[in-house]
């Protein structure tokens, strides 16, 4: 997750814990930006917004679901059949 920044904050707004750790003053502004701590376990994944292109396929799946534009399948067994004919199709 990227780091995110607000700016223009009063040091009053803050906890008063956070401010005595820092030495801060509660009549000070600050700009404070938070980026996510990762532990170092080897598993890191880059975190990316989706692409445009993704977004708008999503959108278009939940107005085809909303439409009824669907394929129901009862069970993950049903599913994977059913993708396995299409992928035979033109065998």
């Amino acid at each position: 997750m990227p780091a995110k920044t607000v700016e223009h904050v009063k040091g009053s707004e803050l906890p008063t814990g956070l401010l005595e750790k820092l030495g801060f003053l509660p009549q000070e502004t600050f700009r404070i930006t938070v980026e996510p701590e990762y532990e170092d376990d080897g598993n890191e994944f880059d975190v990316r917004p989706f692409a445009p292109e993704f977004l708008e396929a999503m959108k278009r799946s939940e107005e085809d679901a909303k439409a009824g534009r669907v394929t129901k399948f009862d069970n993950v067994e049903d599913l994977f059949a059913h993708l396995d004919q299409i992928a035979h199709e033109d065998d």
